[in-house]
């Protein structure tokens, strides 16, 4: 049975913040929390993390720097504006709702993964690939 995409849409971010990398000099992380799904997702009803929860993550998993965490926080800060205004734009439908999602997460990735450290690069390739034998 498939999932519904919104649904999928929806627990993206939560994906998000479960791919990062790691930096060998970073030793600080910003939170001690570990981050919870907030209740304001973008889907129907759905959760996701925080940007600051999805960094404070990518700090822990990967040992993000202080220059990195300053790098990538703006990164996960637009991602989040622009799930945010897809979602809420009802003159899309689903199918482009989805496409232009898949498109702002592989920018994001992107644009991530050029302030990650080549071996931090692949940490962030493997949680990505953890996270999709969870899900599928």
């Amino acid at each position: 049975m498939k999932l519904p995409l919104l649904a999928v849409l929806a627990f993206l971010p939560c994906v998000a913040l479960a791919q990062s990398t790691t930096d060998s000099d970073s030793g600080s992380t910003s939170s001690t929390n570990p981050p919870a799904c907030s209740g304001s997702g973008h889907g129907k009803g759905k959760h996701h993390f925080s940007p600051q929860q999805q960094l404070a993550r990518l700090t822990t998993k990967l040992g993000l720097s202080d220059t990195q965490q300053g790098q990538i926080g703006p990164v996960l800060v637009s991602r989040d504006a622009q799930l945010k205004a897809i979602f809420q734009n009802t003159s899309l439908s689903k199918e482009q709702k989805h496409e232009q999602a898949k498109a702002v997460f592989q920018a994001s990735k992107q644009q991530i993964e050029s302030f990650l450290t080549p071996e931090q690069v692949t940490q962030f390739e493997a949680l990505h690939q953890k996270h999709g034998k969870r899900s599928a």
